[in-house]
């Protein structure tokens, strides 16, 4: 979903900065499977952010400086969107 379709990576950037992940949950959804979830989305961002670091400095994200950390995360913003939990 982050990265879309695209094989053009300065195409995908743009995709990747639209979007925006909406979570739902129930109620009873327990706070170990919340942050589980969050977890998971935050891993897959961080993923797609070292691939765009790595195509466009050839370095690993951790491994940048914080200007081109910067330009990545602009690239790359993590946009988690959060809805009203719903009855079980």
């Amino acid at each position: 979903f982050l990265t879309g379709t695209s094989q053009d990576s300065s195409q995908r950037s743009f995709e990747m900065s639209e979007k925006i992940v909406s979570l739902k949950n129930q109620r009873g959804t327990s706070i170990k499977k919340y942050v589980a979830v969050y977890n998971e989305v935050t891993r897959a961002y961080n993923e797609v952010r070292d691939e765009v670091s790595k195509t466009k400095f050839n370095s690993s994200f951790e491994d940048l400086e914080s200007t081109q950390q910067k330009e990545v995360r602009k690239l790359v913003p993590m946009r988690i969107s959060e809805a009203e939990p719903v009855a079980d």
